[in-house]
């Protein structure tokens, strides 16, 4: 059977300050990259200098061209600001 599941997979966690960032992705993503190799492609991006947009296009692109994702991909970045 194909259909949506409206259960979501919610996960809880207190910031430390040491976060940089967050990746929310779909399973499409999720399939194609590894945690770590998701949080290794962003950061050596931000190191770079790119903006948040142009980190999540390519990092999709990524998924999609070079890892050949064949489920939807989907991803937000958000990137947390120094405090």
């Amino acid at each position: 059977m194909v259909g949506v599941i409206a259960t979501p997979e919610v996960h809880s966690f207190d910031l430390t300050g040491r976060e940089k960032f967050i990746i929310l992705g779909c399973d499409g993503l999720w399939e194609v990259f590894g945690p770590s190799d998701a949080v290794d492609f962003v950061h050596k991006h931000l190191q770079d200098g790119l903006s948040a947009t142009t980190i999540v296009r390519r990092l999709v692109r990524e998924a999609v061209r070079e890892r050949r994702c064949r489920d939807n991909c989907t991803a937000i970045l958000v990137v947390f600001k120094n405090r």
